[in-house]
């Protein structure tokens, strides 16, 4: 009998297979002379032992495939068609509004992978009311149109069809008998209630289904052909680790199927980790262009959405994190670093060893450190794929590179090495102390074909004592077939609260299966707080208090904290798992010999042996480095444990073998330390501000209060928050936090509340670290604190100078509700501020223990040395961009931009190529004005430094050193520096984005973004606030388009779902497109903006505020103007132009449309 598990990636094809009950290994590559790695695999197992006339008996083949992920990366997939509700035919274009990298000027968000698009006149409330009927022979006419297209296949996705499906089905009925094969409804592809998500899945399903029932068929025929008479089981491995039949296999159901074995196989096979009584196992899959991280806790960790090439993907699937280093990395050094990554030289040509012309990556560093040994590879390599690797032209790149820096070329690939590492670290540190969970308290489980070779290192840097590789671990993933079961999975909408349990027992009595011999089934509710979109899986128990203790445990488990709010269902989900689980039992050996190790092959190794590093074991498809300090060991299974023997505190005395080095790692850990206050502050925080928008920023300062990092947040917090923290520093006590808000003292609007936390040793304060996040309500004049006729700072809120919302280490409650009397959403407040403390407590605890591994005095250094390099960084840059736009030794380039209001922003921008600075002189700007487009110092400040993290155009972290060439030159009492009474809102949301076209326009870098954040926010009596911004067009520059519908420059948050802004609030969304040929043509052409409009169900106070509605955004070097904003009031069949600032009162049935500004063109055409 012979049973075969396959796991085709897109270099290797790796075989596991057992031959009546004996395991054995094949690995080949995935294309080379053959068609198909997996049937070339099956093909050369069965004919090797049918070859003397044996008949062998095939049972079952289980793959697991990179095709589904690999189609939508190279764009491969089948032409279909999206069928959406009118007025949302660019939806999934838009998407969250969001860009991919803050910093990037040539930004592109990933394309569409639907042909075609066609809008649907129907409409369906969020209750399934209809209020529009289907027009059935218009959408047949539509798909008759699609067919003479030879288009193959089409998603529906259909707003609200998830509470009442009944339009998509009709067309799914009109589709097959128009003859369409292909056909994916969304209300079938997913059950989330977010149209967003499930559209994308949907339209994912449709573009790549085609391909993998092709694959499917042409694979089945291979195999009939050649098991003649024989009929074996195949089955597919999906996301979320469970097996299902081919008919069953999809492609949202597929994009993980890949990787989803290893950790399959590390959930079933690492059960040794409570023998080293961890908490919990931490997988790290190292490939070629990257490497996977997971982490399990002895129950499956799965989450309900995944990202691929920027489409998200709703379906069940392993929690897996992805960081761009692996193997074929490319190896930089840039500005005094060392850099891996994150582009990578691929298998090929691949790394220089691979002897193709390739590039120098991680692969060679470790060849040349002698971390490989070529004679147990493949000689699968070279331009005949018939050569071992060439480690003669890797020798001969690092000593080129040796003279260039004078260092050693081994000192240089060992650099390499331990950055790589690091980074490997920081993705691992998000899925354990992001989790409430220290890193150190896991077994590290290595697995892939380049793990081994890093793990001693990287488990160095998390604190990690033990590690435990598979004899399996370079096919893990194949391993992990073999241990899988049969899976399906349920999921139904269930809105309704947790107290009323009875009708939600009879739900599931109707869902619940007659137990049976071998089926295992899990029913699981899907759980929220009231307020909140956040959900949690809870077993289903016939107990509701169970339940809700359950409930109150795992958010406290997971958030800190649990709360006095209504306990809501939104689904209940049902996994039924089929035959009986498979398991690895292991078990450490009692050791009875320890020995130096030496280089040595696996089957070299003795049970109750331990062998001390430094030393390396070759397994014959990888080699694993045990390092000084380690120790390796057999398991009962022949699996491997390497186990730390000397004080952490030791190894870290000499592991920094040159400065360049060091800088490098503490980057590296610096941001890892802010984006984990980020995850802290997200998971804990209520409002969806906070938690949906991602409207916060975290950052670390020195004991001067100087930015010395930030994960990649807001811009326009970023640079101003280092204001924040200097107004502050006089103010502390050991064991106070400070909030502050204030404009005077580092703010940028009231609604962005700062939180501060300094970090005392031995009574001095040593550094800071804050967080600033925006809250849906602080007061004023208006519903969501956002008003559009402000004239007072006043009349905008609570302006808080200085409070110490800790004192002493006594959260001072009373003190604060008092404070936030004039909120309107109180609740939230204190609960997001007491997020806002625990993230910073997070940054601290990470911080504290960064100190305890290094030393204060190296911390400290590094912290210096990192804004250096951002100085650094910047010079360079404007020497190079001074040279670029032929510009004198000394030159000026002065320019306006006026508000719509005819307020003048005046900027000189004097560039001194001889010291390499700059000059911001806005000395001829416009006087403060009796209106709220004021802007604050600290936020011009925040503008400066993002053009200029933008200009330098390579991967720094942003921190004060960026800001050291420059001088900033601002008249008191002007727009960009307005006194204490004036009111600032439009300041920080509006002129911020002028003062960035500004500065780029005198840089000559880009045409002009739409310029404006287009904030809409409404509300009213027993209404909750809501508030948003809304992308447009981006400008255009030397050598690339704008993009369209996106976030720019100083804010990048996410705008909510239609789905859901229409369950919460008494509005209903008409539209939310691109609107067309609103860019500025050039040679290289801006961005389009976005049509937005509303329609109001109940009397609410609305606000505008936006911009360039009068001026339009500019062209540069000949490129024409991007249009400008339009805002449209419609009530009782008039419609009626608005201003750019909007404060009124709508009735029932009222609309206001929102046309949001395109971005410039750049060149004559």
């Amino acid at each position: 009998m012979l049973n075969f598990y396959i796991d085709r990636g897109g270099t290797f094809t790796d075989v596991f297979y057992q031959l009546d009950g004996e395991s054995k290994v094949h690995k080949l590559l995935s294309q080379s002379y053959y068609k198909d790695g997996v049937f070339q695999g099956i093909k050369e197992i069965y004919e090797k032992y049918s070859r003397d006339g044996s008949n062998v008996q095939v049972n079952q083949i289980v793959i697991g495939t990179t095709i589904i992920t690999n189609a939508i990366l190279e764009k491969q997939g089948h032409d279909c068609a999206l069928l959406i509700t009118e007025g949302f035919r660019d939806l999934l274009q838009i998407g969250q509004q969001t860009r991919p990298k803050i910093f990037d000027l040539t930004m592109k968000k990933p394309s569409v992978l639907y042909k075609e698009v066609i809008e649907i006149k129907e409409r369906i409330t969020y209750e399934g009311e209809i209020v529009q009927s289907l027009d059935l022979e218009q959408v047949r006419t539509d798909l008759l149109r699609l067919k003479q297209q030879k288009i193959s296949s089409i998603a529906v996705v259909l707003l609200h069809s998830v509470i009442n499906d009944v339009h998509e089905q009709q067309i799914k009925g009109l589709a097959k008998e128009v003859g369409f094969c292909s056909i994916s409804i969304s209300s079938e592809v997913s059950k989330v209630i977010k149209v967003v998500p499930r559209g994308q899945t949907t339209v994912l399903n449709s573009y790549v289904n085609p391909l993998i029932q092709q694959y499917i068929q042409e694979l089945e025929q291979e195999i009939r052909a050649l098991l003649t008479n024989q009929n074996p089981q195949i089955l597919f491995m999906q996301s979320d680790g469970g097996l299902t039949e081919a008919q069953e296999f999809i492609g949202s159901k597929a994009v993980l199927s890949g990787p989803a074995g290893g950790v399959v196989a590390l959930m079933q096979s690492t059960k040794i980790f409570k023998q080293l009584n961890k908490k919990g196992v931490v997988g790290l899959d190292m490939g070629g262009t990257s490497t996977d991280v997971c982490v399990y806790y002895d129950r499956q960790n799965i989450k309900e959405e995944s990202v691929v090439d920027g489409i998200i993907v709703n379906t069940p699937c392993f929690d897996i994190k992805t960081v761009a280093a692996g193997g074929g990395s490319l190896l930089k050094f840039e500005n005094g670093m060392f850099k891996v990554g994150p582009t990578s030289s691929g298998s090929y040509p691949g790394p220089i060893c691979y002897d193709r012309d390739g590039l120098l990556s991680l692969t060679d560093a470790n060849l040349y450190l002698g971390n490989i040994d070529v004679d147990h590879l493949p000689k699968i390599f070279g331009f005949d794929n018939n050569s071992g690797l060439n480690y003669e032209k890797v020798k001969e790149q690092f000593e080129a590179m040796s003279l260039e820096l004078g260092m050693s070329p081994i000192e240089i690939a060992e650099s390499f090495i331990k950055v790589a590492d690091e980074q490997m670290c920081r993705p691992i540190r998000q899925i354990t102390n992001g989790r409430g969970q220290l890193s150190q308290d896991h077994l590290l489980v290595i697995y892939g074909g380049a793990g081994g070779q890093h793990c001693c290192s990287i488990a160095e840097s998390l604190m990690i004592d033990s590690i435990f590789i598979h004899k399996y671990a370079s096919i893990f993933s194949a391993y992990g077939l073999s241990l899988a079961r049969q899976q399906k999975y349920q999921k139904i909408p269930l809105i309704d609260k947790l107290i009323n349990f009875d009708s939600i027992n009879k739900v599931i009595n109707t869902l619940q299966s007659q137990q049976q011999q071998d089926i295992e089934q899990l029913i699981e509710l899907h759980l929220k707080y009231e307020g909140s979109d956040f959900l949690l899986k809870i077993e289903y128990n016939s107990d509701v208090n169970v339940i809700k203790q359950s409930f109150e445990m795992q958010h406290h488990e997971f958030f800190g904290f649990k709360q006095n709010r209504e306990i809501l269902i939104e689904y209940v989900s049902v996994t039924t798992k089929y035959g009986q689980q498979k398991e690895e039992n292991d078990e450490l050996l009692e050791i009875v010999k320890v020995t130096n190790g030496i280089n040595m092959n696996i089957n070299q190794l003795q049970k109750q042996i331990q062998y001390k590093g430094p030393f390396l074991i070759h397994t014959g498809n990888t080699t694993i480095k045990i390092n000084s300090g380690w120790q390796a060991e057999l398991t009962r299974n022949e699996n491997i444990v390497i186990r730390k023997i000397i004080d952490q505190q030791n190894i870290n005395q000499s592991k920094y073998a040159n400065s360049s080095l060091e800088l490098s790692i503490f980057a590296n850990k610096f941001m890892s330390i802010a984006e984990e206050m980020g995850l802290q502050l997200q998971n804990t925080a209520v409002s969806i501000n906070i938690k949906e928008r991602l409207d916060f920023s975290c950052a670390i300062f020195d004991k001067d209060g100087n930015l010395v990092a930030n994960a990649p947040h807001l811009p326009v917090h970023l640079g101003s928050m280092s204001d924040a923290v200097k107004c502050q520093i006089n103010n502390f006590n050991e064991g106070d936090i400070i909030m502050s808000n204030h404009p005077e003292m580092g703010g940028s609007h009231l609604p962005d509340i700062t939180i501060i936390t300094p970090y005392f040793k031995d009574h001095q304060k040593l550094f800071y670290v804050a967080s600033r996040g925006h809250h849906a309500d602080i007061g004023g004049i208006s519903p969501g604190s956002m008003p559009a006729f402000s004239k007072y700072l006043k009349d905008e809120g609570i302006a808080v100078r200085s409070f110490k919302i800790v004192e002493n280490g006594v959260f001072q409650e009373d003190k604060l509700i008092e404070l936030l009397q004039e909120s309107r959403e109180k609740q939230d407040n204190v609960q997001d501020l007491k997020a806002q403390i625990a993230a910073n407590n997070k940054g601290i605890q990470l911080i504290e223990q960064l100190i305890t591994q290094e030393g204060y005095e190296k911390v400290d250094q590094n912290m210096k040395r990192i804004q250096e390099n951002g100085e650094n960084c910047v010079r360079q840059m404007l020497y190079e961009i001074s040279i670029k736009n032929n510009l004198k030794e000394i030159d000026t380039i002065e320019s306006d931009e006026y508000m719509d209001d005819g307020s003048k922003i005046n900027l000189k921008l004097t560039i001194n190529r001889q010291d390499r600075s700059v000059i911001f002189d806005f000395t001829g700007t416009s006087q403060q004005v009796l209106g709220n487009t004021n802007c604050p110092v600290s936020v011009t400040k925040s503008a400066i430094i993002y053009c200029l993290r933008c200009l330098v155009d390579m991967d720094i972290p942003l921190n004060q050193g960026c800001l050291n060439p420059t001088q900033i030159i601002i008249p008191k009492n002007s727009l960009l520096s307005p006194n204490h009474l004036c009111a600032i809102v439009g300041g920080n949301v509006l002129t911020s984005q002028r003062i960035t076209d500004l500065i780029l326009k005198c840089f000559q870098a880009t045409a002009a973004s739409q310029g404006c954040m287009n904030n809409f926010s409404f509300g009213g009596f027993n209404q909750r606030s809501y508030y948003e911004t809304i992308g447009g067009g981006s400008g255009a520059g030397d050598g690339f388009n704008g993009e369209s519908g996106v976030q720019v420059h100083m804010t990048n948050t996410r705008i909510t779902d239609v789905e859901i802004i229409e369950r919460k609030h008494p509005v209903r969304i008409l539209s939310f497109t691109l609107r067309p040929n609103s860019h500025g043509k050039g040679k290289y052409s801006g961005g389009d903006g976005i049509i937005r409009s509303f329609l109001f169900l109940t009397k609410l106070n609305v606000s505008l505020l936006t911009e360039r509605r009068v001026f339009p955004p500019f062209g540069l070097k000949g490129g024409q103007n991007g249009q400008k904003g339009i805002n449209l009031y419609k009530t009782q069949g008039q419609s009626f132009l608005l201003s750019g600032k909007v404060n009124l009162d709508v009735l029932p049935d009222d609309e206001i449309w929102i046309y949001t500004p395109g971005g410039g063109g750049y060149g004559l055409i």
